[in-house]
């Protein structure tokens, strides 16, 4: 269960850090970009202290100045399909457990079977429940061998053997 907590925390994370980072850019209005005395090139939301700077549009900003919607849309898109992604991977890790689960019964289920035909192929007269009644009951050689038939049959079909 931790292990989905942690997911949950970093997830979080991640679509609040986007959040602020979109509503910072978006909150700038003007954006330079120099090159300094090293030939680096610099970006930021601020002219640089000494020389010329050029004046850059921002990406999702329309040549007019104002923000268009297409950001805050891709981050919410993004958000979405990041949710839709973490339901898509709970549930097939739920089908998976669920189909481990079902593997282990069966797996459980064929064991017991041969040893249920081990008992009847060891035992002389065997004392079983009656399958009517559910009283105890010694079973004949015929019901014995039956028996063993019956269950190997259903080990065969069930336990691929």
């Amino acid at each position: 269960m931790p292990a989905r907590i942690d997911l949950a925390h970093l997830l979080l994370s991640l679509v609040l850090g986007v959040a602020v980072i979109a509503s910072s850019a978006a909150a700038t209005d003007e954006m330079y970009r120099w090159v300094d005395s090293e030939g680096e090139v610099h970006y930021s939301d601020r002219p640089p202290p000494a020389g010329s700077a050029e004046r850059i549009q921002r990406p999702g900003q329309r040549a007019d100045g104002d923000a268009d919607e297409q950001p805050e849309s891709g981050v919410r898109e993004r958000a979405d399909r990041m949710r839709q992604e973490r339901r898509l991977r709970e549930h097939e890790q739920q089908v998976e457990e669920q189909r481990r689960e079902q593997e282990a019964g069966r797996q459980a289920w064929c064991e017991e079977t041969r040893e249920r035909i081990e008992f009847l192929r060891t035992r002389a007269r065997p004392r079983m429940p009656d399958e009517d009644t559910g009283e105890m009951v010694y079973l004949s050689e015929d019901q014995r061998q039956e028996r063993i038939e019956r269950k190997q049959r259903q080990l065969a079909e069930e336990c691929n053997q």
